[in-house]
């Protein structure tokens, strides 16, 4: 089955053309070709670009996924694990010092009875 761009319908002839052959035949939208599934999701594709991402994880066995969220940057939680942690590992390295003072301040409080 030849598709519309590869058809005459879509090559030789302008819109209102098409328009008028489809008017002044009478089984003219039945030779029309039929839409693949392909075609049927390209207005959803064309509109969803910025979903269409690549992992940031570099040992992803399938780096490129459609994102549920347009900030998401990892295909799976598996995938972001890596980088949770060494997350939590620099917020931990930045902050251990004043909860470790803030847990001494607590425990002398409690010594003493207050």
């Amino acid at each position: 089955m030849d598709r519309i761009w590869s058809d005459p319908w879509g090559t030789e002839w302008s819109p209102p053309e098409i328009v008028e052959k489809l008017l002044s035949e009478p089984h003219a939208l039945e030779k029309c070709p039929s839409q693949t599934h392909v075609e049927q999701a390209l207005p959803y594709l064309s509109r969803s670009l910025d979903r269409f991402q690549r992992c940031h994880n570099p040992q992803c066995e399938e780096p490129y996924f459609i994102a549920d969220h347009r900030n998401q940057k990892y295909c799976s939680t598996p995938c972001s694990l890596p980088a949770k942690r060494e997350s939590k590992l620099l917020w931990w390295n930045g902050n251990r010092k004043y909860l470790a003072k803030q847990r001494s301040k607590e425990k002398s409080k409690r010594k003493r009875g207050k």
